[in-house]
């Protein structure tokens, strides 16, 4: 078993993290705990989901798992090409540098691995007639 942390994003984690320090200091300066209860718990839920964003390579099975929203798990012999892409668009990933697999005949999924080379390179040596672009 071999497991991948999701890699963090500054891109997308530096604006997020103005934004609501930005929240906690207006809501402080005009005593709104209501408010500053809320933006902690935004918080909290964000660190939440970055920490349990995980792939796991265990046998034969690629397990994507993206806090209680989202799990996939994918047989690894029926990935068909792995590639590197970068987008904004929504997936179980923390970073807008992304490796893309594409499996069975028309499915996909991108995530973002923190040892991305280390990702590419593990699942090859299982299935190797996956493509890698």
């Amino acid at each position: 078993m071999k497991k991948f942390s999701s890699k963090i994003g500054l891109e997308i984690f530096l604006p997020l993290a103005g934004v609501l320090l930005f929240c906690i200091y207006e809501t402080s300066i005009h005593s709104d705990w209501a408010g500053l209860f809320i933006i902690v718990m935004l918080i909290l839920f964000f660190v939440y989901l970055v920490r349990s964003t995980s792939y796991v390579i265990s046998g034969e099975v690629l397990q994507v798992k993206c806090g209680f929203f989202y799990e996939k798990i994918i047989d690894v012999n029926k990935i068909k090409t792995i590639k590197e892409v970068s987008d904004f668009f929504g997936s179980p990933a923390t970073s807008i540098k992304k490796v893309e697999i594409k499996y069975n005949d028309k499915e996909s999924v991108a995530i973002s691995p923190r040892h991305q080379a280390d990702f590419i390179t593990t699942l090859p040596h299982i299935n190797p007639a996956i493509e890698i672009r």
